[in-house]
């Protein structure tokens, strides 16, 4: 039996939300974890489940959803379900899976969800293809940066700067690509901003609020959120 996929509905009027949920359960390959109706209850569906595909309204209300996923550290296959199409090149320099005009039909619709199922297939079967290099274009040239250098990585908006013991670069990525695509072994995320490489993590410094501080053996101080401490005590400590 396939695995089901587990999805997310945002949407605030109540009609068309009904309708999405009608057409995610027609099929058999999803589950709906959560629905919405606003930005807040969408944040909070995302930061305490692991979900696969989020189907989101752009203009939620209390906070909107561009500001929601930007708060957000793992972001699922995200489709769009929109009445506008201003939002269309913002929403994929985010890397939104598709973009669904309203009104739409049920073939537009299960076409996406299509969609996003054969790409989270193709990460399934390749995500243990870690890579060795990063490839940095300096100029005219293009450069290989291996991770084995790399002592953290720092989320620069749609960037990511990568700190070695003698030099930063600056590449084309998203923190949360990289992420995926390192050995979780070595990395662990520590901040929405932060990833560090664990034999570099001199020791860890209580903060306020719960926060925590990790001083790195070059003495580099790296904030530690409570979202994530957890985990850095499930795999560190």
């Amino acid at each position: 039996m396939s695995k089901k996929r587990k999805i997310v509905i945002a949407e605030d009027e109540l009609p068309i939300r009904a309708y999405i949920e009608k057409l995610v359960s027609q099929r058999k390959d999803f589950k709906i974890v959560g629905s919405a109706k606003d930005g807040l209850e969408l944040q909070k569906i995302l930061s305490e489940n692991t979900i696969d595909i989020a189907l989101l309204d752009i203009d939620l209300p209390i906070k909107n959803t561009l500001e929601v996923l930007s708060e957000i550290d793992n972001l699922p296959l995200i489709i769009f379900i929109t009445s506008y199409d201003k939002y269309a090149a913002k929403a994929y320099e985010l890397g939104v899976i598709d973009y669904i005009l309203k009104p739409f039909d049920e073939n537009r619709f299960h076409s996406a969800l299509n969609r996003a199922v054969n790409f989270l297939n193709i990460k399934t079967e390749t995500k243990n293809d870690l890579i060795d290099y990063l490839w940095l274009k300096t100029g005219e040239k293009i450069l290989p940066v291996p991770i084995s250098e790399i002592r953290y990585f720092e989320a620069d908006n749609k960037y990511t700067n990568l700190f070695s013991e003698k030099k930063r670069y600056r590449v084309c990525k998203s923190l949360s690509h990289i992420y995926n695509l390192v050995d979780k072994q070595e990395f662990i995320q520590v901040h929405r901003k932060y990833v560090i490489r664990k034999s570099m993590i001199k020791q860890i410094e209580p903060l306020f609020n719960g926060n925590h501080l990790a001083i790195l053996h070059d003495n580099s101080k790296i904030p530690i959120s409570r979202t994530h401490f957890k985990t850095i005590k499930d795999n560190i400590i």
